[in-house]
């Protein structure tokens, strides 16, 4: 699609690697692409950087993906979110809509994710 102008994203996943991968594959995407570990260092960030999205898995120690979108919007943080999960079922993504989540994809869907993504930077 090419990069939108000054688009920020902020990708949180508790493996590392995956993470790096994504922000590779997200680069063309996105200006700005910061890397959290678990949701307490992605609240972190979200609370000092401006994010346009985030992409978050779920299972993460210290704080997961759905407590952290329940604590940025007790916060006033209005970002959109996208979870990126191993584990996603009806369930899991009717919470996540539940809490305001833009959308669940499941890994490693890649191709869905950035259309997802896509689609949230559009609106």
């Amino acid at each position: 699609m090419g990069k939108l102008m000054a688009v920020s994203l902020l990708i949180i996943d508790d493996e590392l690697m995956l993470a790096e991968n994504l922000k590779e594959f997200l680069e063309a995407e996105a200006e700005t692409i910061y890397i959290a570990i678990n949701g307490q260092e992605g609240l972190e960030i979200l609370e000092r950087e401006t994010i346009d999205c985030v992409i978050s898995d779920v299972n993460m120690p210290i704080m997961g993906g759905l407590q952290l979108i329940e604590e940025s919007r007790k916060r006033g943080l209005e970002m959109p979110f996208i979870f990126y999960t191993g584990h996603g079922d009806d369930n899991l993504k009717k919470k996540a809509a539940q809490l305001g989540a833009h959308d669940l994809v499941v890994k490693p869907n890649l191709h869905l994710l950035e259309e997802c993504l896509q689609n949230v930077l559009k609106k």
